[in-house]
């Protein structure tokens, strides 16, 4: 009777998971293409569309590693090139994602597993980068995927068959993205500091022993890619192994004959460190370990050694050329950036970590502990790592979600099991699921309702719907009238335009320079796209050879307004203050009310 009860259990949790999965796929696939494509999209987009019709590709660091651009290359051998094929991959991924928590059910709850796999599917951070062209989706997934992987060995699963599947996660993770360094540097320290390896640790246990070998695993594998951090030791001898930021020479990359001997004599000594030690700790099964995991690497590095560069730049200029970065700091976000987004859409989950330490009064599981490292010292990587972009907090949020799960879920099972008459349990609820229901609306309008005009913080920047619309109108006539296109391609205006014209034959000019349009007869051009900043040089420069019947502005790149910056924290804690900004922050939830006017830069079409 009991194991029929629960089977039972069993197949409605399954059933559960199965409506919440479906309903993923409705919410990342509804509407997929109704935005325009994005700067960073486009980019994406046009190399994959390359890949996919036998021209190659060229791993280059800026657009991070190469596995989106193989997934979205399929994307569109499957379905064909177009704006709804270019975000299938990341819908996917995302929607699989979502069901991931009940992997977790034995060391969460069934019941936490299916809650979190509610706020996954609800999470406004989640599913607008579930719909969007980049790479972020992906590495979460994975990473959610190794430590449930991580997690099973400790626990006393087989290992090798697990260490089997962790190098495979781990060669795809450094194919996705540099932020992979952050990830496998959170779990190794962990498994370092519960480990025999340990000198405080006194009493060890089989779980020590297995943490163990996790942090020699994913130490050796992956050390030899971190070597460029070392360059910071040799710029005090003036020998440059990473190229900085602005410089002439290729970023990340090390400079002069020197360099190149110090960066190959030191990579070829690391894999052979990685190899040797490997084989000492794990014997003959270190083989299929090491193997799996530089087999996947250099696949898709040389694009199935179509491209042997590829490896080259994967092995040192992945993380040199973020390592050059970081004096740069795009985006140059103030330091509680990440506070901000999270606190406006993710507010439950954030704030939950704090409940949660009071509540189990420390006293915590392996894994809730693990959650609790990995949450805050993940938080204070990103606060610190000087480049913050919105895409980011999808990797900084996952752990709190998983922390909301479990203290959720204890909360609600304490009210439904508490003495407290019907209408008692109702208004304890309230607050909770009022707040529930706001991250819900959040999530619906940012996705849904203009999600191409830039209104709230994670939208950050985006091509304006008017582009889109005019994309569809010159592809229509070309179509019909064979008309002839030119477009301006200064301060970065090429994108998302050799996306949108990506199957047709455009004409690009730079309106900085003047050299790159005197020879063109500019009247044979039905279309002129001309960066508005720009125009009135452009016009007077061909005033004799230039006749139009219809001139035209519109938005080409939106942003959103950056009125959150503080000179001090005093400043913050004084506006605060200010009930009236209070009220803003209610009425720009509600009702997208702002103190500035949205950033734009515009395009001027000439036809």
């Amino acid at each position: 009777m009991n194991k029929l009860l629960n089977i039972k259990n069993i197949n409605s949790s399954i059933f559960i998971i199965f409506i919440i999965f479906i309903f993923s796929l409705f919410s990342r696939f509804l509407f997929l293409d109704l935005r325009a494509v994005h700067h960073d999209e486009s980019l994406h987009g046009y190399y994959s569309w390359l890949l996919s019709n036998g021209f190659g590709y060229e791993h280059n660091p800026l657009m991070h590693g190469p596995l989106n651009f193989h997934l979205n290359a399929i994307s569109f051998l499957i379905f064909g090139d177009s704006d709804f094929s270019l975000r299938v991959a990341p819908a996917l991924i995302g929607s699989i994602l979502v069901i991931t928590p009940y992997l977790f059910k034995d060391y969460i709850g069934k019941h936490a597993a299916i809650m979190l796999s509610l706020i996954f599917l609800f999470s406004p951070v989640l599913l607008y980068f579930s719909r969007f062209a980049r790479n972020d989706i992906f590495i979460a997934f994975m990473s959610v995927l190794l430590i449930h992987q991580i997690f099973k060995i400790i626990y006393g699963e087989p290992k090798r068959l697990y260490f089997i599947l962790i190098s495979t996660l781990l060669g795809l993770i450094f194919c996705t993205k540099e932020i992979s360094f952050i990830i496998i540097f959170i779990i190794g320290s962990f498994s370092l500091l519960l480990s025999t390896l340990n000198p405080f640790i006194k009493d060890r246990t089989e779980v020590n022993k297995n943490f163990t070998d996790i942090f020699y695993l994913l130490f050796l594998l992956t050390f030899p890619l971190s070597v460029p951090i070392i360059s910071f030791l040799f710029n005090i001898l003036d020998i440059n192994l990473v190229a900085p930021s602005g410089s002439i020479y290729e970023i990340g990359m090390p400079i002069g004959r020197d360099a190149q001997i110090i960066s190959i004599f030191i990579s070829v000594l690391a894999i052979l460190i990685s190899f040797i030690c490997g084989l000492f700790k794990f014997k003959k099964n270190w083989l299929i370990y090491f193997f799996t995991f530089w087999l996947i690497f250099i696949l898709f590095h040389s694009t199935f050694l179509t491209n042997p560069f590829g490896i080259i730049t994967g092995f040192w200029q992945s993380l040199g050329y973020w390592i050059a970065q970081q004096d740069v700091g795009r985006g140059g976000q103030p330091w509680y950036y990440y506070f901000l987004i999270l606190l406006k859409f993710e507010f439950l989950s954030f704030l939950s970590l704090f409940f949660f330490v009071l509540y189990k009064k420390f006293k915590f599981t392996i894994f809730e502990l693990f959650l609790i490292y990995w949450s805050s010292l993940n938080l204070l990587i990103y606060i610190f790592t000087s480049e913050k972009m919105p895409w980011l907090t999808v990797n900084i949020i996952i752990p709190f979600m998983f922390i909301f799960s479990i203290i959720a879920t204890h909360f609600f099972n304490k009210i439904y099991k508490s003495n407290l008459i019907l209408i008692y349990k109702v208004n304890i609820l309230i607050i909770p699921l009022f707040l529930f229901l706001v991250s819900i609306f959040n999530s619906f309008e940012t996705n849904y309702i203009e999600p191409d005009k830039p209104d709230e913080m994670i939208v950050y920047t985006q091509t304006s719907k008017y582009v889109h619309e005019l994309s569809k109108e010159i592809i229509s006539e070309i179509k019909i009238n064979d008309a002839k296109v030119l477009i301006d391609s200064s301060d970065g205006y090429t994108w998302p335009w050799a996306w949108y014209m990506r199957n047709y034959n455009v004409d690009y000019f730079d309106s900085n320079k003047q050299e790159t349009y005197k020879n063109l007869i500019l009247n044979n051009y039905n279309y002129i796209l001309i960066n508005s900043y720009n125009f009135s040089g452009f016009i007077k420069n061909n005033e004799d050879n230039l006749s139009y019947n219809e001139i035209s502005q519109i938005p080409f790149r939106m942003w959103f307004p950056e009125n959150y910056r503080f000179g001090s924290f005093k400043d913050f804690f004084n506006h605060i203050k200010n009930l009236n900004n209070i009220s803003y922050i209610f009425g720009h939830t509600f009702k997208k009310e702002f103190d500035q006017n949205i950033g734009n830069v515009g395009i001027t079409i000439l036809k």
